[in-house]
């Protein structure tokens, strides 16, 4: 029986010790990815199970959807670090063969490191001295690690989840991270329309899969604190799913509404098309 961290560039497998996961080109599996801290999170494995852990990453490690400093693992459980998306797997079965893992795009570093395994070197003897984790470099580096939005983050596997027919999986797992995005909005936190958007177009794919009514009213909710017009793109989906979801709040629209007519003289033309596109989006609810 043997474990393995599954993830886009291959299946790496796991030994008694601990592996290190980040930017930096000494770790176990290298992620290339500006969101990622150099040294980002480990994941430890003994006789008593396997912990991951969070190595004070600037943008945090996520399990199962939930961010997590320190937590046991088991097979099946994923792993979310920057935007790559990874598995604990349990394989039982011919090593040898499962030891062919793909190769095209990994390091130097890991085919080495990968290697060391495969030949019965411990994990936690990497190809440099194994002492404290790399500190991420100074701000001014260029190499800083970007401050990411969680929602961002989760996103993919949000949409991944839904395409897999989990959409319930993916509302747990986006639930909190909405309702903390709303929230930060009605203290004022600064929220461009490119990232309200990306908010209610999620919204709106869970208000679809899982036919609740809910998701359709944050979006009312979202941009009422905003104060603007939602986006075509937004505005076109919700004609068809306030056809397909019951019990759409119509309170929550018409005070949307009325705060949009506040401010048309304020309104380009464009904006202002838009409100008439989501009156005429009152007079379809009132209707149904």
């Amino acid at each position: 029986m043997s474990y393995w961290i599954r993830w886009q560039l291959g299946d790496i497998p796991l030994g008694i010790g601990t592996f290190f996961i980040g930017r930096s080109p000494a770790a176990h599996v290298v992620i290339n990815d500006p969101r990622v801290s150099r040294s980002h999170a480990s994941l430890t494995l003994d006789e008593s199970g396997m912990v991951l852990r969070d190595l004070n990453s600037q943008n945090g490690v996520y399990l199962n959807g939930r961010r997590t400093t320190e937590s046991p693992i088991v097979p099946g459980d994923r792993i979310l670090i920057g935007g790559q998306e990874l598995e604990l797997v349990e394989f039982v079965g011919d090593r040898d063969r499962h030891n062919r893992v793909t190769r095209r795009e990994l390091s130097t570093t890991q085919r080495l490191q990968h290697q060391q395994q495969i030949e019965g070197a411990s994990p936690s003897s990497p190809l440099v001295p194994e002492a404290e984790p790399e500190p991420d470099p100074e701000p001014d580096s260029g190499l800083s690690t970007r401050r990411a939005d969680p929602i961002e983050l989760l996103a993919t596997v949000a949409e991944k989840t839904l395409s897999m027919g989990r959409p319930a999986d993916a509302e747990r797992m986006m639930r909190s991270h909405m309702k903390n995005a709303l929230q930060a909005a009605r203290q004022g936190i600064p929220f461009s329309p490119e990232r309200a958007e990306r908010v209610a177009a999620l919204a709106l794919r869970l208000a679809q899969a899982l036919r609740k009514a809910e998701w359709v009213n944050y979006v009312f909710d979202l941009y009422t604190v905003l104060k603007m017009p939602a986006p075509a793109s937004v505005v076109e989906t919700l004609y068809t799913l306030v056809r397909q979801v019951p019990d759409v709040n119509l309170a929550a629209l018409r005070q949307y509404i009325q705060i949009l007519r506040g401010r048309v003289s304020e309104l380009g033309p464009a904006e202002r098309f838009m409100v008439q596109r989501i009156e005429g989006l009152e007079r379809l609810v009132a209707s149904i």
